[in-house]
């Protein structure tokens, strides 16, 4: 979807506090006339696409209680590691999670939930 040609912006959970490169392209990449946060691309594929990630500057801790707050259904994933949601501060649906395992883990130990996802993106059968 980042690179289809039919959308002309993206919102992302993208969040300061995950990494420092990450923090680093939250903070130089905003453009003047743009919301905080939104950067224009301006080369390649995504030239003129607008991305903008409105939880740049929210915590771990505010991303846990805006969840518990709302009754919003989160992955077990969370709930078994002692970290809780610290333990898991990013999606992990990109060629990270082949290599740690999470599609694996979702599989094995919940099959219905990665039968869901693996129906909305069907490549993630072709890694497990």
């Amino acid at each position: 979807m980042l690179n289809d040609p039919k959308y002309d912006g993206i919102f992302m959970g993208l969040r300061a506090e995950e990494s420092r490169p990450r923090r680093i392209s939250l903070y130089t990449r905003q453009d003047k006339g743009l919301p905080p946060f939104c950067h224009r691309y301006t080369t390649g594929k995504r030239r003129n696409m607008i991305r903008c990630c409105p939880l740049a500057q929210w915590t771990t801790e505010d991303v846990g209680g805006y969840i518990l707050q709302h009754g919003i259904p989160f992955l077990d994933w969370y709930a078994l590691h002692d970290e809780g949601f610290k333990e898991r501060t990013t999606a992990r649906l990109t060629g990270d999670s082949v290599r740690q395992n999470s599609l694996f883990w979702l599989k094995k130990h919940k099959p219905e939930n990665f039968n869901i996802l693996a129906q909305r993106f069907p490549e993630f059968r072709m890694y497990v």
